[in-house]
């Protein structure tokens, strides 16, 4: 039924591929995901074809897609737990795992490729990339997180 009704709507449409090729990448970016390979964007699932080399880092982030805290307090993952349980980012998500249930911080803002920020108790917290929080920025091979308040990173 489901080919059918598409060969209708490709032979009724004037531009076919107007058609085609969103229903090709809704399917493609599904298959993926379902062997654990998430697709941003239709534009990055067509620049597959353009690639020759893949490089994975050393951390394991691209290869298993599950990162993990190392080298913190559990003062400051309950500190930033709060701000992590309102973002979807991978790196939000562990520091909410590993919080535990709780609160969410108020009047959040995501900050794609920086972090995130909001309220917590009343104070403006962020939790990203060192420089988004206002922390010296190190040169380190791991993935950095940190967090802070208005009046200093953490």
């Amino acid at each position: 039924a489901l080919i059918r009704a598409v060969a209708v709507l490709i032979v009724t449409c004037p531009c076919a591929l107007g058609l085609a090729v969103p229903a090709v990448q809704i399917v493609a970016s599904a298959r993926l995901f379902r062997r654990g390979v998430l697709v941003k964007s239709g534009a990055a699932l067509e620049r597959l074809a353009e690639i020759d080399h893949v490089i994975f880092d050393k951390t394991g982030v691209l290869t298993e897609g599950r990162p993990s805290l190392i080298e913190t307090s559990a003062t400051i993952i309950a500190m930033a737990a709060p701000l992590a349980r309102a973002s979807n980012h991978p790196m939000s998500r562990t520091v909410a795992r590993t919080a535990g249930d709780g609160p969410v911080a108020a009047e959040v803002v995501e900050h794609p490729g920086l972090g995130v920020e909001g309220l917590i108790d009343g104070r403006r917290a962020r939790l990203g990339r060192a420089a988004f929080v206002g922390a010296p920025t190190l040169r380190s091979v791991e993935t950095e997180l940190w967090f802070g308040f208005d009046d200093g990173p953490k």
